[in-house]
């Protein structure tokens, strides 16, 4: 079976690559916020496989100051790579969440899956963290339709 993994040139795709063999991908590669390039990468590699690390980081300075910018990249990113997934059907997809997507209060720790949206995420990082929501919500109704879609936090 054919493995993409998109960000695999990242902190965690650089691991992964010591660990799991598939083709890894980079910015560099391929623009996942443009959806021509995501279909040019889908219909380039025919993946069976995605594993989706990919995602516009960056510190909380960048994140407080550009707070639109880690929404939309990251949300036009995500909803290409999940839908594109489902039209080349892809057998497996998995996408990387973050703890940012965590309540930012909370009257009990340690925090489960089941207090996700109790509450908003932390200010600092509000887009991006809004976003990888977002993701998981969209991979929860992916699952729904009896895709083999899921997440890692």
């Amino acid at each position: 079976m054919k493995t993409i993994i998109t960000g695999g040139t990242g902190l965690v795709g650089q691991y992964l690559q010591k660990r799991l063999d598939g083709i890894y991908l980079g910015s560099k590669d391929f623009d996942l916020t443009k959806e021509q390039e995501v279909v040019n990468m889908y219909t380039n590699y025919k993946p069976d496989i995605v594993i989706h690390l990919a995602a516009k980081v960056g510190g909380i300075i960048d994140n407080i100051e550009n707070p639109f910018q880690y929404l939309e990249e990251n949300v036009l990113m995500n909803t290409f790579l999940v839908k594109y997934a489902r039209v080349f059907k892809v057998k497996k997809f998995i996408g990387a969440l973050s703890s940012c997507i965590y309540p930012d209060v909370s009257d009990h720790y340690p925090l489960t899956e089941s207090d996700l949206h109790l509450n908003l995420p932390n200010e600092n990082n509000f887009g991006y963290g809004y976003s990888k929501r977002l993701l998981g919500v969209h991979i929860d109704v992916a699952r729904k339709q009896g895709l083999d879609y899921s997440y890692i936090i």
